[in-house]
């Protein structure tokens, strides 16, 4: 069950009575007719037993309710009166955001959180919003990440604290925003982060650095900037080479500057890291018919086509293959297959004009 759906459900586990009578609270009074949130479990012991709702148990539903829906229609009507009822209903919601993830029930924690929000957006508060955010991640779902990170910013954003340096530096490293989870990782140290939480950092430093400099490296290569990108690339440790990206996008900076030889090189590594990959047998094949290896180039991509046998890419890799090899039947029946798998496809037209211009001699 995703998040959105987990809320839902808590929403609807709650049911609502109407009052019969005014409720003094203090100097202030519930009128009659007022919709109260009530649990099913409740409603069903007050029916059994003849007993009154508990007061404290409202108070709480009307927290729970007014954290998890900014849109339900009593919204303002609750929160008016838990700030008339309460002396602090900050402390009060904060206190149940607390004792629920104690609990470990994340959903009701958020919903206290996010109602204490509503009476003091504080750096703490937007803290533990973000904290159980990861923890609902860290239970499988996966859109709370990017939620995590929202509110574990924007507490930084109030307040520069280690703890929430810390989780930003994990939360982005799992989205796979890598320069921005070594600045948080540098920033949790120099705020004199402590026990296992800086351990912890100073143990994974060295591979996030090196996913550092792979986001720098790869976004400069798509981006037309190779020589910068092959640089960033460089840098990574002998450990961090060992992955099929690093050494794919190697291959790929140096075939776009021409150096077909180290292409080759590097797009050898990656299809034997990881030979899964239909990008890395199209690009090593073109690197190969570069260098006039027309054999080799035909050898590598029946290899891919064997694992992936409608890759336009490679299909098309073949026909101009075929073609350089003078084979212009073969090409063309490799042109064929790919106007019948995409006949849209924009380099379809590319290789006829190729196969025209061969046959033309």
């Amino acid at each position: 069950m995703n998040l959105e759906a987990k809320i839902k459900e808590r929403k609807n586990s709650l049911s609502f009575v109407t009052t019969n009578k005014a409720i003094k609270l203090g100097e202030h009074t519930i009128p009659i007719g007022t919709d109260l949130p009530v649990e099913e479990k409740d409603m069903i012991k007050v029916a059994v037993e003849k007993v009154d709702f508990e007061l404290a148990k409202i108070f709480r539903n009307m927290c729970l309710i007014i954290g998890l829906d900014k849109e339900f229609p009593l919204f303002d009507e609750y929160k008016g009166l838990l700030e008339k009822s309460l002396k602090s209903p900050y402390d009060y919601a904060l206190s149940l955001g607390f004792s629920s993830t104690e609990k470990g029930e994340q959903i009701d924690a958020l919903s206290f959180f996010k109602a204490a929000q509503l009476f003091d957006d504080n750096y703490f508060v937007n803290f533990n919003i973000g904290r159980v955010y990861y923890l609902l991640y860290e239970q499988g779902m996966k859109e709370a990440l990017s939620l995590a990170r929202y509110y574990l910013l924007a507490s930084y954003n109030m307040e520069e604290k280690p703890e929430s340096a810390y989780l930003l530096a994990i939360t982005n490293y799992n989205l796979a925003s890598y320069q921005r989870a070594h600045e948080f990782a540098l920033s949790a140290l120099r705020l004199d982060l402590d026990g296992k939480m800086k351990d912890e950092i100073l143990e994974y430093m060295p591979m996030l650095e090196d996913k550092v400099y792979y986001e720098r490296g790869y976004k400069a290569i798509i981006n037309g900037r190779y020589q910068e990108g092959l640089e960033a690339l460089s840098a990574i440790s002998d450990q961090g080479e060992d992955n099929w990206r690093v050494q794919f996008f190697t291959g790929v900076a140096y075939r776009a500057m021409a150096q077909y030889q180290n292409a080759v090189l590097h797009l050898n590594k990656a299809r034997d890291l990881n030979p899964a990959v239909a990008d890395i047998y199209a690009e090593l094949a073109n690197s190969l018919l570069s260098l006039g290896d027309i054999q080799v180039a035909k050898d590598e991509l029946v290899e891919g086509l064997k694992l992936f046998p409608t890759d336009i890419s490679l299909i098309l890799n073949m026909a101009v293959a075929e073609i350089y090899d003078g084979k212009f039947d073969l090409a063309e029946k490799f042109l064929e297959q790919a106007r019948k798998l995409e006949p849209e496809h924009s380099d379809i037209s590319t290789v006829e004009v190729i196969l025209s211009e061969q046959k033309r001699g």
